[in-house]
């Protein structure tokens, strides 16, 4: 296993250095200075630990611009720190004890990249499915993008399928 953590970590750091390769740094034409890894590496521990598993939003601000887009899944996208908020109050209404493991953090010009899991117990009904009291552990992805100092977007990506079927909304195959 750890050989393929490894090699698993150094594809997407060699995907990461590709991308800002390729993007460049950004320019002053109307751009914001990409921040330099460790900031922003240290800026996302923090939210880590003070958003995800402290569960305050009461200082979003100063990880998250006021005009944010979090694109979740396809699902649905949200679009102002109001509406961020809101979503994770119903997350972590239905999870009260929901805690986040860092698995990997990878940070490249203006975007970052962070894989982890969370673990949780389900109090409370989300996504339309009811409360049935599982403990519940899923993985998910989250590529960040920087500017003036804040997260400014992202994209979540988890494991869905996993994470509805522990929560008895979707049959396990077999």
């Amino acid at each position: 296993m750890p050989v393929l953590r490894s090699s698993r970590r150094r594809a997407v750091q060699a995907a990461l250095v590709t991308t800002a390769a390729l993007v460049g740094p950004t320019s002053a034409q109307g751009k914001v200075p990409a921040m330099s890894p460790e900031p922003s590496e240290a800026m996302i521990r923090r939210y880590i630990a003070e958003v995800f598993n402290g569960h305050d939003l009461d200082g979003l601000e100063q990880y998250w611009a006021a005009d944010l887009v979090s694109h979740w899944m396809g699902q649905e996208t949200l679009r102002g720190l109001p509406a961020w908020r809101e979503g994770m109050v119903g997350f972590f209404a239905a999870f009260p004890d929901a805690n986040y493991t860092l698995d990997d953090l990878f940070v490249a010009g203006d975007k970052a990249v962070w894989r982890g899991s969370w673990h949780a117990t389900q109090r409370g009904a989300w996504q339309g499915i009811a409360a049935s009291g599982p403990e519940v552990t899923w993985t998910i992805i989250i590529i960040g993008r920087f500017a003036g100092g804040k997260l400014v977007e992202d994209w979540v990506e988890y494991d869905r399928l996993e994470l509805f079927q522990q929560l008895g909304a979707i049959p396990v195959a077999g």
